[in-house]
């Protein structure tokens, strides 16, 4: 998983959890947001 959005989306979420901003993501489409659980997983970023 090497798109360019979710090297954007890395760098994004690195920035907002510097600044303590808390994010949600959200999608229309199933498969995406099992994609970013994938993704999300694999980062040291607390969730919930």
């Amino acid at each position: 998983m090497s798109s360019g959005k979710l090297v954007i989306l890395d760098k994004l979420l690195i920035k907002l959890r510097e600044t303590k901003h808390r994010v949600l993501i959200f999608s229309q489409e199933l498969y995406i947001l099992k994609w970013m659980v994938a993704f999300l997983t694999r980062k040291p970023i607390r969730r919930g």
